[in-house]
């Protein structure tokens, strides 16, 4: 998904981000086209033609970048709340009972619910749906587990 950066440097041209991904950051396009990023900065010209340099800080829950020119930070969505965090957060708690397998999977589901968080769903639906992800995560661990336990015991180890 991409976000405009409204930004008065930039009024003749559309600069974006583009929202991280699961195995790709952030990025940041110039009327479309992506910006080459050097040494964790973009520089960019602006409308009068005059070198603009951009940071993309980056939050890793949340995959909507907060952009700063110069010394102003624009926020392209609004701060997540502390207990927004907690919520998208609890699946990762699986990796304290099920090790690896846990926190592979607790983590996806912690990063699936980041993004319907930051989704154009209501606050009651985007609850739901991530309370829904999390109980998938739990019930696929305890699936997964038994069966492997199962295989283990059959295997004769």
């Amino acid at each position: 998904m991409e976000y405009p950066v409204p930004h008065p440097f930039f009024e003749r041209q559309r600069l974006t981000v583009r929202a991280a991904g699961l195995f790709k950051g952030a990025a940041l396009l110039l009327d479309g086209q992506p910006v080459r990023r050097q040494m964790g900065k973009y520089v960019v010209k602006n409308d009068a033609g005059n070198d603009t340099t951009i940071r993309l800080t980056v939050n890793p829950v949340d995959p909507i970048p907060v952009v700063r020119i110069g010394s102003e930070a624009i926020r392209l969505a609004p701060a997540l709340m502390w207990y927004e965090y907690v919520w998208i957060g609890i699946p990762a708690l699986l990796i304290f009972v099920g090790g690896a397998l846990g926190g592979a999977l607790g983590f996806a589901a912690a990063y699936s619910n980041s993004r319907v968080f930051r989704g154009g769903r209501d606050t009651g639906t985007k609850y739901l749906l991530t309370g829904l992800t999390t109980v998938g995560a739990l019930l696929i661990f305890v699936v997964l587990a038994v069966g492997i336990q199962v295989a283990a015991h059959m295997s004769g180890m």
